[in-house]
């Protein structure tokens, strides 16, 4: 836990920075991208508990959850026509099994998990992001780099939005994610649709009945009121 109440703003970069370098890896998902079975394994009564006693999940705070990842998630669930990028080592399908399913049915999805975390949530302010690959066309080659199928739906469902890690940087748009996080808290003119593929001359906005003008941000899917 990074936390400005105990220390420097230098010292939160240098944690993060190393957190960042230094990821924890579970080599039975080569490579590690299981980051909904992750997230879902901290809603268990048990790791939430021990994750709010450690100071995160806090009752008096807004969450931004923020997936970095390189390739899709072992649970996601592919669009039509998308043939996954092989995996040389032949461990992702076995590990889809044992991290996603429960016999023969898909448990874990991204709008199961996300379902689950606004449960957890309820009444708090909830934003999604994620850094990933978001274009076949931007996206390096080679490797195992994929689009970030999985993490992209939950982001997308939550409301949230995707930044394309082929771009290189990421400041001005994580900026975003807190400004998102600032409508949630404090929605007094700025609000967040929580929904996605908005059609704005369908957009009515009212104060106490009476119908006002307003601006809509398609970017950070909020609309403000004039």
């Amino acid at each position: 836990i990074l936390s400005t109440s105990n220390l420097t703003i230098d010292e939160i970069k240098a944690g993060l920075k190393t957190k960042m370098q230094n990821p924890a890896g579970d080599y039975r998902t080569d490579g590690g991208e299981a980051g909904l079975a992750s997230l879902n394994r901290s809603l268990d009564d048990d790791y939430f508990s021990a994750i709010q006693e450690e100071g995160f999940f806090r009752e008096d705070a807004a969450l931004v959850v923020v997936f970095v990842a390189d390739e899709q998630d072992i649970c996601a669930i592919y669009p039509e026509g998308v043939v996954p990028v092989r995996d040389p080592q032949g461990k992702e399908d076995s590990s889809r099994i044992a991290e996603c399913f429960d016999g023969a049915t898909q448990v874990i999805t991204p709008q199961s998990v996300l379902d689950r975390l606004k449960n957890r949530y309820t009444g708090r302010p909830l934003v999604t992001g994620g850094v990933i690959y978001t274009n076949s066309n931007t996206m390096p080659f080679g490797g195992e780099n994929e689009i970030g199928y999985g993490y992209k739906e939950f982001v997308e469902f939550g409301g949230g939005f995707n930044i394309d890690m082929a771009t290189g940087e990421y400041g001005d748009d994580l900026s975003k994610l807190g400004t998102l996080a600032m409508t949630k808290i404090d929605p007094l003119n700025d609000f967040n649709l929580e929904v996605t593929n908005i059609d704005s001359n369908t957009i009515r906005t009212f104060v106490d009945g009476l119908e006002v003008q307003y601006t809509y941000n398609s970017e950070l899917n909020i609309v403000s009121l004039n």
